[in-house]
């Protein structure tokens, strides 16, 4: 890895070359490695033949201690890690052909027993083979104990990870089954034919096929060095592929409904149990139910309700300490106020122990506290609180504050390259606008209202504004990925900080993001357009005002050139 190693320091924008390496791993370079480089770790761009360093900066963590580390870290991982140690060290004797893969991983007894472990008890195994697990439990346990056997094929069987769980479920079931283990080793083969001797109901063949549904970099790195990760040859250009590839393949075969395991965890993305009846019509499939717009709208109602009631029991606290005193003489508060609060309570108060000390409940508890004072007395005060949405950057030099979440969102997304595919509608506000909107409601001597609200009357499309980033930032229409891979690009990216600013809020954007700012909140401003011209008069942010705060971020240094 040392050639490689010298990419992180390269200085930006230095062409470099490429290492050497023995013909029969071209793929598992240009696909797997560079692809890394450029994709993951964004460490260089390639442009045709030419390689280029980029301004991301390298990891620090050394590759003598970092699998230390990781197993300290990830210990639910430590056979992955293991493995990619093992490939790791001899990565420059593999990729020119001195060492062969297959001999390094299944070779010894002791890297076999590496393998097995993450084929037995790796969470990326043991989820869908839990499911399989169930799925035979529920579909055998029906079946008479003197019926028809049950035959069985397990292709790809290897150290006998998988062959472990489901053969002692199988004997337990006792159910007649015919179970035959095949793989393309035949010393693996002899290895689990005496591992399994003591069931009777097992055979053991040589057979050469390969599996898995998704691309995972650490898997590349350790098996795409063997030949068996290469060898199809049936129109596909890289060897894991997603289910809904693996289900057209089934029905061109005569299989007929093909149906596969879902789940909320990463893992079980990367593995699926695939099943298909061997004949008969295809159905729809039986989908997991996503949370409609209804019931994203009444999971927000109730952290609501639950908020309030946090708010009230507050209140109650408050109370027994309320005092009044009765002001000199008029007054009017600018509807602007930033009021931050922050308490401490003594353990004999009766308050939540939970209550939320953030900026918003410091707001939400500032409107309370006008609401139950000042604005209970018109005559002496003009009081009201204005609630504003979304707020961008200036429309008359371009300027707008990159230590905001959608700046973040930007420029993690020109590092990484990719722009997430947004649903629904956007309202931004430029600042000097809000500015305006402000000025116009304080001075009106017409308002009577506590709450008023700012926010664009005019909504617009998420697509077209992603479109229009993927222009300004030289993306293309081809760098645009789902959200939620958007997300798992961000969470995985190991950047600093200030490289990949959009991973100091990574929580915000996998909860509260798409609810907040596509649509799912809209603050009503009829209100306030009563009493403001410039609220009226509020149109779209274009691409020529967005250009122009691409090319102040780019001046600024916030964004590459």
């Amino acid at each position: 890895m040392r050639k490689i190693s010298t990419y992180g320091h390269a200085a930006p924008g230095q062409v470099l070359k490429r290492v050497p390496y023995h013909p029969n791993h071209e793929r598992f370079m240009n696909i797997i490695i560079y692809g890394l480089l450029e994709k993951d770790a964004r460490l260089i761009d390639i442009n045709g033949s030419t390689i280029t360093r980029t301004a991301v900066a390298p990891s620090t963590a050394s590759a003598d201690t970092l699998p230390s580390k990781l197993l300290q870290d990830k210990p639910v991982h430590a056979a992955e890690h293991k493995l990619a140690a093992l490939v790791g060290q001899k990565f420059a004797d593999l990729i020119t052909d001195k060492e062969d893969g297959l001999k390094l991983i299944f070779g010894t007894p002791e890297s076999r027993e590496i393998a097995a472990d993450m084929y037995s008890h790796s969470p990326v195994n043991t989820v869908w083979i839990k499911q399989l697990e169930q799925f035979f439990e529920r579909v055998l346990g029906r079946l008479p104990k003197d019926g028809e056997p049950i035959c069985i094929l397990e292709v790809g069987g290897g150290t006998g990870g998988t062959t472990s769980r489901i053969v002692p479920l199988l004997a337990k079931l006792a159910v007649p089954v015919k179970y035959t283990m095949a793989n393309i080793s035949g010393s693996l083969i002899a290895a689990a034919r005496k591992r399994f001797k003591k069931y009777a109901f097992i055979e053991f063949q040589a057979l050469n096929m390969e599996k898995m549904t998704e691309q995972v970099p650490w898997c590349d790195f350790i098996f795409g060095l063997l030949e068996g990760w290469w060898l199809f040859e049936d129109g596909r250009d890289y060897v894991l592929q997603p289910a809904i590839y693996w289900e057209k393949v089934l029905h061109s075969v005569g299989y007929g409904h093909v149906d596969w395991t879902e789940g909320e965890l990463p893992e079980a993305r990367t593995q699926r149990l695939i099943i298909a009846d061997a004949s008969g019509s295809s159905a729809e499939r039986w989908l997991t139910p996503l949370l409609t717009n209804t019931q994203k709208t009444c999971c927000s109602i109730t952290h609501f309700i639950s908020y309030q009631v946090a708010i009230l029991e507050f209140w109650a606290v408050c109370a027994r300490y309320r005092c009044y005193r009765k002001p000199e003489g008029p007054t009017s508060w600018p509807p602007w106020r930033n009021v931050q609060i922050s308490t401490q309570w003594q353990e004999n108060h009766s308050s939540p122990s939970n209550l939320v000390q953030s900026n918003l409940s410091a707001k939400l508890v500032t409107e309370r506290i006008l609401a139950e004072t000042l604005y209970r007395f018109p005559e002496w005060f003009h009081v009201m609180a204005v609630r504003i949405a979304q707020i961008t950057g200036l429309t008359s030099n371009g300027y707008w504050n990159p230590s905001e979440y959608m700046p973040f969102l930007i420029k993690s997304s020109q590092v990484l390259k990719i722009l997430p595919d947004l649903d629904g509608t956007l309202s931004w506000y430029p600042v000097n606008d809000i500015a305006a909107v402000l000025g116009e409601l304080l001075l009106s001597q017409s308002t009577t209202d506590l709450i008023y609200h700012i926010d664009s009357p005019s909504r617009q499309s998420w697509r077209e504004m992603i479109a229009i980033l993927a222009r300004t930032l030289d993306l293309g229409q081809k760098s645009i990925v789902s959200f939620a891979q958007w997300v798992n690009r961000v969470r995985d990216f190991r950047g600093s900080t200030t490289d990949h600013p959009a991973l100091q809020l990574i929580d915000f954007f996998d909860h509260y993001f798409v609810p907040m700012s596509c649509g799912g909140l809209v603050l009503d401003t009829t209100k306030s357009s009563q009493y403001s011209k410039t609220l009226q008069n509020q149109g779209l942010i274009d691409e020529d005002l967005m250009m122009e705060y691409i090319a102040t971020w780019k001046e600024s240094g916030f964004l590459d050139p």
